[in-house]
Protein backbone atom coordinates (compact mmCIF):
# COMPACT_ATOMS: atom_id res chain seq x y z
CA UNK A 1 0.00 0.00 0.00
CA UNK A 2 1.19 3.52 -0.82
CA UNK A 3 -0.21 6.39 0.75
CA UNK A 4 -0.85 9.77 -0.24
CA UNK A 5 -0.96 12.62 1.95
CA UNK A 6 -2.17 16.17 0.06
CA UNK A 7 -4.54 19.07 0.77
CA UNK A 8 -4.27 20.08 -2.32
CA UNK A 9 -5.25 17.21 -4.57
CA UNK A 10 -8.20 18.07 -5.56
CA UNK A 11 -7.12 21.07 -7.49
CA UNK A 12 -4.42 18.38 -8.98
CA UNK A 13 -6.82 17.87 -11.32
CA UNK A 14 -6.26 20.70 -13.44
CA UNK A 15 -2.68 20.02 -13.65
CA UNK A 16 -2.24 16.58 -14.14
CA UNK A 17 -4.72 13.30 -15.33
CA UNK A 18 -4.91 11.44 -12.21
CA UNK A 19 -8.86 10.29 -12.82
CA UNK A 20 -6.56 6.60 -12.89
CA UNK A 21 -6.46 6.63 -9.48
CA UNK A 22 -10.13 5.90 -9.21
CA UNK A 23 -9.81 2.59 -11.12
CA UNK A 24 -10.01 -0.43 -8.91
CA UNK A 25 -6.25 -1.94 -9.04
CA UNK A 26 -5.37 1.59 -8.28
CA UNK A 27 -7.66 2.11 -5.36
CA UNK A 28 -6.33 -1.00 -3.77
CA UNK A 29 -2.84 0.20 -4.30
CA UNK A 30 -2.74 3.48 -3.08
CA UNK A 31 -4.65 5.45 -0.76
CA UNK A 32 -4.99 9.32 -1.39
CA UNK A 33 -6.11 11.86 2.05
CA UNK A 34 -7.13 14.60 0.35
CA UNK A 35 -8.32 16.06 3.99
CA UNK A 36 -6.54 14.48 6.25
CA UNK A 37 -7.83 14.44 9.91
CA UNK A 38 -6.21 12.97 13.42
CA UNK A 39 -8.41 10.01 12.99
CA UNK A 40 -6.92 8.97 9.67
CA UNK A 41 -3.51 9.36 10.88
CA UNK A 42 -4.47 7.07 13.64
CA UNK A 43 -5.88 4.42 11.00
CA UNK A 44 -2.79 4.50 8.88
CA UNK A 45 -0.49 3.97 12.01
CA UNK A 46 -2.70 0.77 12.63
CA UNK A 47 -1.88 0.16 9.26
CA UNK A 48 1.27 0.48 8.84
CA UNK A 49 2.56 -2.96 8.78
CA UNK A 50 0.89 -2.88 5.31
CA UNK A 51 2.55 0.38 4.03
CA UNK A 52 5.14 0.58 2.10
CA UNK A 53 5.79 4.36 1.08
CA UNK A 54 4.33 7.25 2.91
CA UNK A 55 4.44 10.44 0.86
CA UNK A 56 3.16 14.17 1.89
CA UNK A 57 2.93 17.60 0.25
CA UNK A 58 5.19 19.38 1.76
CA UNK A 59 2.73 22.55 3.41
CA UNK A 60 0.54 19.89 4.26
CA UNK A 61 -2.61 20.78 6.05
CA UNK A 62 -4.61 18.95 9.29
CA UNK A 63 -8.20 19.23 9.05
CA UNK A 64 -11.01 18.37 11.68
CA UNK A 65 -14.27 16.10 11.36
CA UNK A 66 -15.96 19.20 10.01
CA UNK A 67 -13.51 20.00 6.93
CA UNK A 68 -11.70 23.48 9.04
CA UNK A 69 -8.21 23.43 9.07
CA UNK A 70 -6.58 22.91 12.69
CA UNK A 71 -3.22 23.16 13.97
CA UNK A 72 -1.66 19.57 12.88
CA UNK A 73 1.97 20.58 12.99
CA UNK A 74 2.54 18.30 15.80
CA UNK A 75 0.35 15.26 14.99
CA UNK A 76 1.97 15.67 11.42
CA UNK A 77 5.61 15.46 12.80
CA UNK A 78 4.36 12.80 15.79
CA UNK A 79 3.02 10.65 12.15
CA UNK A 80 6.54 10.94 10.68
CA UNK A 81 8.02 10.36 13.49
CA UNK A 82 5.76 7.26 13.52
CA UNK A 83 6.64 5.69 10.27
CA UNK A 84 10.39 6.58 10.65
CA UNK A 85 10.79 4.31 13.25
CA UNK A 86 9.13 1.66 11.49
CA UNK A 87 11.26 1.94 8.95
CA UNK A 88 8.94 3.28 5.98
CA UNK A 89 10.12 5.40 3.38
CA UNK A 90 8.70 8.87 3.49
CA UNK A 91 8.81 10.94 0.14
CA UNK A 92 8.52 14.73 0.60
CA UNK A 93 6.75 16.72 -2.60
CA UNK A 94 5.90 20.05 -3.17
CA UNK A 95 5.34 23.10 -6.04
CA UNK A 96 8.79 23.80 -7.39
CA UNK A 97 10.88 21.41 -4.82
CA UNK A 98 13.95 20.51 -5.68
CA UNK A 99 14.34 16.99 -6.81
CA UNK A 100 17.03 15.12 -4.97
CA UNK A 101 16.52 11.38 -4.69
CA UNK A 102 19.05 10.73 -2.15
CA UNK A 103 16.79 13.38 0.29
CA UNK A 104 13.90 11.66 -0.95
CA UNK A 105 12.25 15.46 -1.93
CA UNK A 106 10.59 15.76 -5.42
CA UNK A 107 8.85 18.55 -7.40
CA UNK A 108 5.15 17.71 -7.02
CA UNK A 109 4.40 18.18 -11.17
CA UNK A 110 7.12 15.72 -11.34
CA UNK A 111 5.78 13.55 -8.44
CA UNK A 112 2.10 13.14 -10.60
CA UNK A 113 3.35 12.65 -14.16
CA UNK A 114 5.39 9.70 -12.89
CA UNK A 115 3.24 8.45 -10.47
CA UNK A 116 1.04 6.09 -13.13
CA UNK A 117 4.37 4.90 -14.05
CA UNK A 118 5.41 3.71 -10.89
CA UNK A 119 2.15 1.99 -9.78
CA UNK A 120 2.11 -0.13 -12.94
CA UNK A 121 5.61 -0.88 -12.17
CA UNK A 122 4.85 -1.83 -8.59
CA UNK A 123 1.69 -3.65 -9.87
CA UNK A 124 3.89 -5.44 -12.24
CA UNK A 125 7.31 -6.73 -10.38
CA UNK A 126 5.91 -6.30 -6.99
CA UNK A 127 8.96 -3.99 -6.33
CA UNK A 128 8.77 -0.66 -5.09
CA UNK A 129 11.17 1.28 -7.54
CA UNK A 130 11.20 5.03 -6.51
CA UNK A 131 13.52 6.23 -9.09
CA UNK A 132 10.66 5.84 -11.56
CA UNK A 133 9.36 8.59 -9.47
CA UNK A 134 12.02 10.62 -10.03
CA UNK A 135 13.45 10.03 -13.57
CA UNK A 136 10.42 8.14 -15.37
CA UNK A 137 10.10 4.83 -16.48
CA UNK A 138 12.62 4.77 -18.61
CA UNK A 139 15.65 5.79 -15.76
CA UNK A 140 17.40 2.99 -16.38
CA UNK A 141 18.03 4.09 -19.70
CA UNK A 142 18.52 7.70 -18.37
CA UNK A 143 21.40 6.61 -15.46
CA UNK A 144 23.06 4.13 -18.69
CA UNK A 145 23.55 7.58 -20.90
CA UNK A 146 24.32 9.92 -17.72
CA UNK A 147 27.14 6.95 -16.19
CA UNK A 148 28.26 7.22 -20.39
CA UNK A 149 28.60 11.46 -20.17
CA UNK A 150 30.45 11.12 -17.08
CA UNK A 151 33.01 9.05 -18.33
CA UNK A 152 33.40 10.75 -21.42
CA UNK A 153 34.29 13.51 -19.07
CA UNK A 154 36.72 12.14 -17.22
CA UNK A 155 38.51 10.65 -20.30
CA UNK A 156 38.91 14.42 -21.72
CA UNK A 157 39.89 15.96 -17.89
CA UNK A 158 41.84 13.47 -16.54
CA UNK A 159 46.03 11.95 -17.56
CA UNK A 160 45.59 8.46 -19.47
CA UNK A 161 47.91 7.53 -16.87
CA UNK A 162 45.09 7.80 -14.28
CA UNK A 163 42.49 5.95 -15.93
CA UNK A 164 43.12 2.36 -14.34
CA UNK A 165 42.55 4.34 -10.92
CA UNK A 166 39.10 6.63 -12.05
CA UNK A 167 35.99 4.51 -11.04
CA UNK A 168 33.91 6.32 -13.29
CA UNK A 169 36.14 5.50 -16.09
CA UNK A 170 35.75 2.09 -15.31
CA UNK A 171 32.41 2.23 -14.30
CA UNK A 172 31.08 3.29 -17.95
CA UNK A 173 33.86 0.72 -19.30
CA UNK A 174 31.96 -1.87 -17.46
CA UNK A 175 27.94 -1.15 -19.15
CA UNK A 176 29.94 -0.48 -23.08
CA UNK A 177 31.60 -3.52 -22.75
CA UNK A 178 30.11 -5.95 -20.45
CA UNK A 179 31.74 -8.89 -21.14
CA UNK A 180 35.70 -7.54 -20.50
CA UNK A 181 37.70 -6.47 -17.75
CA UNK A 182 37.87 -3.13 -18.13
CA UNK A 183 41.30 -2.92 -17.07
CA UNK A 184 41.84 -5.07 -19.72
CA UNK A 185 40.01 -2.42 -21.98
CA UNK A 186 42.66 0.58 -20.68
CA UNK A 187 45.50 -1.64 -21.14
CA UNK A 188 44.36 -2.32 -24.86
CA UNK A 189 43.87 1.42 -25.53
CA UNK A 190 47.15 2.56 -24.25
CA UNK A 191 49.30 -0.31 -25.91
CA UNK A 192 48.31 0.79 -29.05
CA UNK A 193 48.57 4.06 -28.09
CA UNK A 194 45.31 6.07 -28.85
CA UNK A 195 44.27 9.64 -28.45
CA UNK A 196 41.49 10.68 -26.24
CA UNK A 197 39.84 11.49 -28.86
CA UNK A 198 40.05 7.96 -30.83
CA UNK A 199 38.92 6.44 -27.40
CA UNK A 200 35.57 8.54 -27.29
CA UNK A 201 35.40 7.73 -30.97
CA UNK A 202 35.36 3.78 -30.06
CA UNK A 203 33.03 3.97 -27.32
CA UNK A 204 30.58 5.48 -29.45
CA UNK A 205 30.60 3.26 -31.79
CA UNK A 206 30.26 0.77 -29.39
CA UNK A 207 26.67 2.33 -27.66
Amino acid sequence: MIVILDDTFIARHKYSDVSYLADEKYRNLCMIFDRPTKKDFRNIVVDFKNIHLLCNHRSLKLFNEDQNIIDGKQAIQNLFIQAQSENIPRLEFGRDMHSNFKAKTLDKDVFYSNLKSFLDNYIDTKQMELKILFYGENYAELEYLSTIDRMMDEINFSNSIDFKNNELILTGIRLVFPDREPLDIVDEWMNKGLSKKEIITIINNQI
